[in-house]
């Protein structure tokens, strides 16, 4: 940073999951000179997600499943952090504006006011002195976030829809409130500030506009704003994924947001590519019932969010029905076309569960 630049502010992008994260942070990584010629640095020596140096860094990320999973000591976890840090204060240094802007979804839900102390020691000292701080949080509408998360877990989390189902109805992890507290007792209340997805996803230059206008910043020049990550996939395959994912439990119950069953059939990520490529239905996992359900468990949050920032979602009304347009003809060439692309057992796993199942045909 430069002697006489103004003071630092650094930007904690925290969440939430399910809110356009991944596509923000895939802007970003997209056009980092961009932005830095503007004022602004997203480190180039990090992935699009900060959500692995959050944790590695300031949390405890041996606790993470992603980290449990790829089997990493804290001897590892250690070492990475202090290269990522030591190339941020690189970056840092040959910097002349004036934000800093960290994004990663984990943070809010997996980091600890110790974290977070940790977490702003290390900003002064990479800043040289005690930067302004601003922390991000976007919310969205609990029912629909639920049928996305539940998706997600079957999707990229190996789950069943009946264990994602169960941890979304109980609300999905960390309420705004909790996040909410713990960030203010670290930077302080007037460093919080919450938006609404749905908002943002309305405005008129879209997501990314927005999400530039909070933090100052024009559209004007920023590239690859049509691409979109994460993208969601075929109900059928998803009830697919769920079924693949019925065996038995290798992790306790309790520990929903693990892998927790064994598959009938192994699974490449080669197979996920040409499975996740099938056109399809959007399938409802939710009933009436279960959608109120999903209300009920987070209401006390809903009322906080009207109240301090006056964000504001109805209950959900009507009537659903979890039958959907399900396997219909268009799907089932799609499936025959791509059955050769799929390794010998998984193909098998596949044409069982057509063959056993009932399902509601779409075309006719």
């Amino acid at each position: 940073m430069s002697p006489s630049s103004e003071k630092m502010t650094v930007v904690l992008h925290v969440g939430r999951h399910k809110t356009g994260t991944t596509t923000i942070q895939s802007v970003f990584k997209t056009n980092i000179m961009h932005f830095r010629e503007h004022g602004l640095l997203y480190p180039k020596c990090l992935p699009a997600c900060h959500s692995g140096f959050f944790l590695k860094a300031f949390g405890e990320a041996a606790k993470h499943p992603v980290h449990g999973r790829f089997g990493l000591s804290q001897a590892q976890i250690r070492a990475d952090a202090q290269e990522m840090l030591k190339n941020i204060r690189k970056e840092v240094r040959h910097f002349d504006g004036d934000k800093i802007l960290f994004s990663g979804e984990d943070a809010g839900t997996c980091l600890l006011v110790p974290h977070l102390e940790r977490l702003k020691k290390t900003m002064r000292d990479i800043c040289g002195e005690e930067p302004n701080y601003r922390i991000l949080y976007f919310t969205r509408d609990p029912v629909s976030r639920a049928e996305s998360g539940l998706q997600q877990l079957i999707k990229a989390n190996g789950m069943t829809e009946e264990d994602a189902r169960g941890f979304q109805i109980e609300g999905g992890g960390k309420r705004y409130k909790e996040i909410y507290e713990t960030y203010a007792k670290v930077f302080g209340d007037e460093a919080i500030e919450f938006y609404s997805y749905e908002v943002a996803r309305a405005h008129s230059d879209g997501l990314i506009g927005y999400f530039l206008g909070v933090l100052g910043l024009s559209i004007d020049g920023v590239r690859n704003l049509e691409t979109r990550t994460n993208t969601s996939i075929s109900g059928e395959v998803l009830k697919f994924l769920s079924w693949l994912y019925e065996g038995p439990r290798v992790s306790p119950a309790g520990a929903r947001l693990l892998q927790n069953r064994g598959t009938r059939a192994p699974i490449t990520d080669r197979d996920r590519r040409v499975l996740f490529s099938l056109t399809g239905e959007k399938a409802t996992f939710f009933s009436t019932d279960q959608r109120k359900q999903v209300w009920d468990a987070v209401a006390d949050d809903m009322a906080f969010l009207k109240q301090r920032f006056d964000i504001e979602y109805a209950p959900p009304s009507g009537n659903t029905h979890t039958t959907d347009r399900l396997f219909g003809q268009t799907f089932k060439e799609n499936l025959e076309a791509a059955l050769p692309d799929l390794n010998v057992e998984l193909r098998a796993a596949f044409e069982d569960f057509m063959k056993n199942h009932d399902h509601t045909a779409a075309d006719t």
